[in-house]
């Protein structure tokens, strides 16, 4: 049971590192994770959640069709969700803007810290969007790519942050 417990916490941990609180700041308010099936195999390390699955933590809400997650020696080292669409929504806090992605695939490279979004993504935040087909974003180093494939183009809308009126 402690196996289970620690590695559904992991899956939340690396859900969470897309806002700008970190899971510890997270886990203190708890986390709801519901799905239709969840699948652990211990031996392996891979838990995978199935059907509708929606997790909510704190502000930030994940719905997917299937996320999985791979555990090696109590370490994570990958997770993916997949989705029609797959959505991660950050719900605006005083301190976090709200957000909202859409995809049909994501992949977690916990060790490099990189998440690749595939298929119709989008990214809302206010007024400013991108779309692509493909989105890579490099956590350790702060960079992103978006790419699209064939005569399809990357759409990106950035509008200005207004003047701060302190002074």
């Amino acid at each position: 049971m402690t196996k289970i417990i620690t590695t559904t916490a992991i899956v939340l941990s690396l859900l969470c590192t897309i806002g700008n609180k970190s899971f510890a700041d997270r886990k203190q308010q708890g986390s709801d994770i519901k799905a239709r099936s969840v699948s652990i195999n211990q031996k392996t390390g891979m838990v995978v959640y199935r059907g509708n699955v929606r997790i909510r933590s704190d502000n930030l809400i994940i719905r997917a069709s299937q996320i999985a997650v791979r555990v090696e020696k109590g370490k994570t080292r990958f997770m993916i969700a997949k989705g029609s669409p797959l959505t991660i929504r950050r719900l605006a806090t005083e301190t976090e803007k709200a957000f909202l992605v859409k995809a049909e695939k994501l992949e977690y490279k916990v060790k490099n810290k990189i998440m690749e979004l595939r298929g119709n993504v989008s990214f809302h935040q206010d007024k400013n969007f991108i779309t692509s087909d493909y989105l890579l974003y490099d956590n350790n180093r702060e960079y992103f790519v978006a790419r699209s494939i064939g005569d399809r183009k990357v759409t990106a809308t950035f509008f200005p942050e207004p003047e701060s009126t302190d002074r």
